[in-house]
């Protein structure tokens, strides 16, 4: 789903696969769904099941009656570590031959990101949510490195990244890529600073771009 308020970016493949499919399993954001009732995007008779744990039995059920579902995330991305990730694993390991997926792809913080740093988005490796959720790079790529970082845990995360084995060029921060007229960014070298106006505010979550790693 839009990130902030941009709902405008919702495509015409979003509606019509919020319009057919028969189940929708949704992350639960408070006042979204009401949002997009308001909007149009979701009939006022259309059940919405929330993604809170038990969305792969849920899912299994349509499956097995031949439905379709469709897997909307609040302000993430499902598959990687936000509400859906079971259900998609479930897939990889028992539904991959025999049922199909369509990704629809949304405007998102990521590839924001990636497009106002100037990165070839076809090629990027996400390390996932920092620090809930991550992978550690452990080997040389010259594909960017991709992380959601809580800003609470900046300065922990810029510490891991310089620990690794591995340097970087430039290390790009970016807030609010989503959100129009409110866009900051810190590009930071290897050993350089963090800019007091980034540390200074707890809530301010970026999404870390690394560059030039070697």
């Amino acid at each position: 789903m839009p990130i902030g308020t941009e709902w405008e970016d919702v495509s015409n493949a979003v509606r019509r696969v919020l319009k057919t499919a028969p189940t929708i399993l949704m992350e639960h954001e408070p006042g979204t769904v009401d949002r997009m009732r308001r909007l149009g995007l979701l009939a006022p008779d259309k059940p919405v099941v929330w993604m809170d744990g038990g969305e792969l039995e849920v899912a299994k059920a349509c499956i097995g009656r031949g439905e379709s579902i469709a897997l909307v995330a609040a302000t993430g991305i499902p598959g990687f570590v936000d509400p859906g990730w079971e259900v998609m694993d479930h897939w990889a390991q028992h539904w991959w031959k025999t049922v199909d997926i369509e990704p629809v792809g949304m405007s998102s913080a990521l590839d924001a990101a990636l497009a106002v740093v100037g990165v070839d988005v076809r090629s990027f490796r996400f390390g996932g949510h920092f620090p809930e959720h991550y992978r550690r790079v452990v080997r040389f790529s010259r594909d960017p490195q991709i992380y959601y970082v809580r800003g609470q845990a900046l300065l922990q995360f810029v510490g891991v990244v310089r620990r690794w084995r591995w340097s970087f060029r430039r290390l790009i921060l970016l807030s609010n890529v989503r959100k129009r007229g409110m866009q900051r960014h810190w590009v930071i070298g290897p050993s350089g600073a963090l800019p007091s106006d980034l540390t200074d505010d707890p809530k301010n979550d970026v999404v870390a771009v690394i560059l030039g790693c070697s």
